[in-house]
């Protein structure tokens, strides 16, 4: 995070939506890491796929879950310009130089 305030990405006014990123990604690990959890049992591919109370296959959940922290890590991670194709539509924020405040409201000081 220091990195991306320095470089102006980030202000506490848009702490509410890095915080959605975080916990995107964290949600997108997790599922990841049960996933990768299936497949060091001996599932492999089967990892993928679960059986259906009826006896039929379907994708197994963690899957969905995936996808759908990686979209979210996506669009979250876009707001502040950290993919190659947004960063150029995003603005750093100036920060105020704090002498120069306290100049225009304490002159003299």
């Amino acid at each position: 995070m220091p990195s991306l305030f320095n470089a102006g990405l980030v202000t506490e006014l848009n702490r509410e939506t890095l915080a959605l990123l975080c916990c995107s990604w964290a949600d997108y690990v997790e599922a990841e890491r049960m996933l990768e959890d299936t497949r060091k049992k001996g599932k492999g591919f089967r990892a993928l796929l679960v059986k259906t109370a009826g006896g039929g296959v379907t994708e197994n959940p963690l899957v969905y879950t995936r996808k759908r922290a990686f979209d979210q890590v996506f669009k979250a991670a876009s707001c502040f310009g950290l993919t190659p194709a947004d960063l150029a539509g995003v603005r750093a924020v100036k920060k105020p130089d704090a002498d120069k405040g306290k100049k225009k409201f304490f002159k003299g000081a």
